[in-house]
C-alpha cells in the first residue's frame, strides 16, 4: 500500500529531475575539471603533468612518442600496450590531426578506476558553424606501487572498460 502511495511522488520527482537535466544541457559548459576522489596535491599534478607531458606529444605530432607514454594494466602489473590496441589508437590519432588538443575533465574514483577526458579540435569555426570539428578520447591514470600510468580505456577489452564511473 505504501509503495502506491509512493509512486505518484516519484514518478513527479523523475519526470522534474528529466526536464531539468534538458534543460542543463542548453546552459553554458563549466570548463573547470570534475574531480571525485581526495588526492594528494602531489597525486594530482603528476597525473595531470602526465597528461600535458601526452598531449604535448600530440600537439607536435610526435604519435609514436605518445603512444610510448601509455600501458596497460592487467591486474596488478603495468605492461606495455598489445601491439592490436596501439595500432587502434595510433589510426585513429593520424587520420584526425589536430590544430589543437584540449583537456575536458579528469575524474578520480580509486587508484585502478580514473578518467581524463580530452578533445583533439580538428579545425577552427567561427560561433556560427555548425559543422562538427573535434574528436573526444580518454585515457584512464592507474596508480600502482606508488606511481600514476597512463592506460587507454579500450571497449573492445573487459579489463580497461571496467568503471564505476557513470557516463
Amino acid at each position: 500500500m505504501k509503495i502506491r502511495q509512493f509512486f505518484p511522488v516519484l514518478l513527479f520527482t523523475l519526470i522534474t529531475i528529466s526536464s531539468c537535466s534538458q534543460k542543463q544541457n542548453k546552459a553554458p559548459v563549466d570548463d573547470k575539471p570534475f574531480v571525485r576522489m581526495d588526492l594528494s596535491q602531489k597525486d594530482t599534478a603528476e597525473v595531470l603533468n602526465l597528461v600535458k607531458t601526452y598531449l604535448g606529444y600530440l600537439q607536435q605530432r610526435d604519435i609514436d612518442k605518445a603512444l610510448s607514454m601509455i600501458h596497460y594494466c592487467k591486474g596488478d602489473s603495468i605492461l606495455p600496450v598489445p601491439e592490436k590496441i596501439a595500432d587502434k589508437q595510433r589510426t585513429s590519432l593520424c587520420m584526425f590531426p589536430a590544430v589543437r588538443y584540449e583537456l575536458n575533465h579528469y575524474l578520480f574514483v580509486t587508484e585502478k578506476d580514473c578518467e581524463v577526458k580530452y578533445t583533439a579540435v580538428l579545425f577552427d569555426k567561427d560561433d556560427n558553424d555548425k559543422r562538427p570539428n573535434s574528436i573526444s578520447y580518454i585515457i584512464k591514470p592507474v596508480r600502482l606501487g606508488g606511481k600514476w600510468y597512463l592506460t587507454l580505456a579500450d571497449h573492445d577489452d573487459p579489463i580497461s572498460s571496467q568503471s564505476e564511473i557513470s557516463r
